[in-house]
């Protein structure tokens, strides 16, 4: 399990060095992006599911949706908390933020990647 402080209603904002302003704030009103739901996974099957899409042909912008950990019996946020590192960690990853309210918020997450997959 990973140490951080990360709850069900945690606003993830994470970009790594040379993502620009433009750019994050592109990302923050993404809008019709490709979806890929978590819910219902292991965390071994949703960093499958993940290694997959960022492996294929993707688009340089989608949305993670991993849920706020509410139907877990201790309230851990585990996917969400699985999604934040796997994306921090991921070398084609440029930046990812929550969801805007109404498409998800905290329960979400869009995804910023070098280029499309190929």
């Amino acid at each position: 399990m990973y140490d951080d402080d990360i709850q069900p209603e945690t606003i993830l904002d994470f970009k790594k060095n040379g993502v620009n302003t433009t750019q994050m704030k592109h990302l923050k009103r993404a809008q019709h992006l490709l979806s890929i739901d978590l819910h219902g996974l292991t965390q071994l099957q949703a960093k499958n599911k993940l290694n997959y899409l960022l492996s294929s042909n993707h688009p340089q912008m989608f949305k993670i949706v991993h849920g706020k950990g509410q139907h877990n019996p201790e309230a851990i946020p585990v996917l969400k908390i699985m999604v934040y590192h796997f994306l921090k960690d991921d070398p084609s990853v440029l930046a990812f933020c929550s969801a805007k309210p109404n498409d998800g918020g905290a329960g979400a997450t869009y995804v910023l990647t070098k280029k499309e997959g190929v």
